[in-house]
């Protein structure tokens, strides 16, 4: 006979800093350099029940002052959402629809993970343990996540752009700033909302195969761009999360600053997780299902 020995969770650490702050600074006095923040200029990051989630604010949009707005809106939404429903892709497709009315414009790629009680299959039998478990995952664009395990990366999203140097992104394209008439402008609006990269049907939808004591890595692209594979197992040998997310920030923002060209300066948001035993948190799939009746959407 099967039985359910435990509920596993997620327990993860932060950091985030942006290319408004002085990256050869940070360089030169590293420890002293880290804001932890739910804002890191374009970047955006969220910490839920058993969830993860960074967002990444196209910069182009910065000179209409959206950006940003766009990425902290989609993050607080799923954060919101992450309270009634198991499934990453359903939290973010509903945050994207609720972030579109918060906002007047903007754009951001997205990467949602979950450790769903419901995926959970360790159980006891003939007194034997086995610990498998799956790790949900919704992304969009060039965030993302890897799984380390035994100094080896195991599993890891793929980066999707529609072209060069533009990835995978949800985005609110209602702006008429070169005055279109409506008939034009409905005709831009409705191309820009259904090419390819820039639909919630365009998500890559994973799951991965996780064990307990797992690493989970979850970043936007200021980190993958500036830190290669070899380097972030060698910062994983610590069960110490707080230790591991530090020397990753530390490593990311000095290969930042060797390349020495300001057009690689970016933001950069790093939550580092681990899947550990919470015999606590039982009660948290019963609960959502009683929440997810107090909501309308």
């Amino acid at each position: 006979m099967f039985r359910i020995i435990s509920i596993q969770m997620l327990k993860s650490s932060v950091k985030c800093v942006s290319k408004k702050y002085d990256f050869v600074g940070m360089d030169n006095d590293i420890s002293n350099i880290y804001k932890i923040s739910t804002y890191g200029g374009e970047d955006a990051w969220f910490i839920g029940d058993n969830i993860i989630g960074v967002a990444d604010g196209v910069s182009g949009w910065t000179t209409k002052g959206v950006s940003s707005a766009f990425s902290n809106s989609l993050m607080i939404e799923c954060k919101r959402y992450s309270e009634y429903y198991d499934e990453p892709i359903k939290i973010l497709e509903i945050a994207y629809n609720a972030t579109k009315n918060n906002v007047i414009g903007g754009s951001s790629t997205a990467c949602i993970a979950k450790l769903n009680s419901s995926t959970l299959n360790s159980f006891t039998l003939n007194s034997f343990t086995l610990n498998s478990f799956t790790l949900n995952c919704a992304n969009h664009g060039d965030s993302g996540l890897i799984v380390v395990r035994d100094k080896k990366i195991i599993h890891k999203t793929l980066r999707d752009q529609i072209k060069e140097n533009t990835p995978f992104q949800l985005g609110k394209w209602d702006l008429n700033e070169d005055k279109l008439d409506s008939n034009e402008h409905k005709i831009e609006v409705d191309a820009m909302y259904n090419q390819y990269g820039r639909r919630i049907v365009d998500t890559k939808i994973y799951n991965f195969d996780v064990k307990l004591n797992d690493i989970i890595i979850t970043a936007t692209d200021g980190f993958f761009d500036n830190i290669t594979d070899e380097s972030i197992i060698e910062s994983c040998s610590s069960d110490n999360l707080e230790l591991i997310v530090s020397t990753l920030m530390k490593k990311a923002i000095h290969e930042t600053v060797l390349k020495g060209d300001p057009e690689y300066i970016d933001d950069i948001t790093i939550i580092v997780s681990m899947i550990v035993n919470d015999d606590d948190q039982q009660q948290l799939t019963s609960n959502k299902r009683q929440k997810i009746n107090e909501i309308v959407v």
